[in-house]
């Protein structure tokens, strides 16, 4: 489900009057309203846990400044929306990974990210702002859908006792979601111990990578 079809589903647990044809690109003062609605409750969502559907792992590419003080290192920061650093590690060839120190600095003048280290051949794990809902599994679909309608229920004219209702839906969604997502967390790090010469070789190694 898209951004449109999710928010006109919320509508419709709301018994809201009307559709919205693409959130997108429809400008009308309720479209826009639902818009932001729609992004606030997808961000939240997001926010709540560390998705495997929207976590990367790659190799660390070497940024052209020296790093400063005692450390030894100094990499470009991935780049997107939103990018949490998980963890920085050094792989092994037994399929395990050494977590290593590491900070962030942003500069002042550009605001642009580089992560420093004292060991090299580190590599990254990161989540990212995945906005296609397409990619999303269908508990979080319906967890959104619910949040959306939470946040447009008094706006539309809903009693308090149904934005509670979908409070309550919306957490309860996102719980289910957030489990399954985690038993697919605990298989795909048990998968990579089958998989630890490529990761020791330092080549990137993706989510779907693992689960092939």
């Amino acid at each position: 489900m898209d951004s449109t079809a999710i928010t006109n589903a919320a509508l419709r647990l709301l018994n809201a009057e009307g559709t919205v044809v693409d959130l997108d690109t429809d400008t009308s003062a309720n479209s826009r309203l639902y818009k932001d609605q729609y992004e606030l409750a997808r961000d939240f969502l997001l926010r709540q846990h560390d998705w495997t559907f929207c976590t990367k792992t790659e190799e660390l590419t070497a940024h052209a400044d020296a790093p400063p003080g005692d450390w030894l290192y100094r990499w470009a920061h991935p780049t997107g929306d939103d990018i949490r650093i998980i963890r920085v590690y050094i792989p092994t060839y037994d399929g395990t990974s050494n977590r290593i120190q590491h900070d962030i600095l942003i500069s002042p003048v550009s605001g642009d990210k580089t992560i420093v280290t004292l060991y090299d051949d580190a590599q990254v794990e990161y989540t990212f702002k995945e906005t296609d809902t397409n990619e999303w599994p269908a508990e979080l679909v319906l967890a959104l859908i619910a949040k959306v309608a939470e946040q447009l229920a008094m706006t539309i004219n809903a009693s308090r006792e149904k934005k509670i209702e979908f409070q309550q839906d919306a957490m309860r969604y996102l719980s289910q979601a957030k489990k399954l997502d985690s038993g697919q967390r605990n298989r795909i790090m048990k998968r990579r111990q089958t998989t630890p010469l490529k990761q020791a070789r330092g080549n990137s190694v993706t989510i779907e990578d693992i689960e092939a």
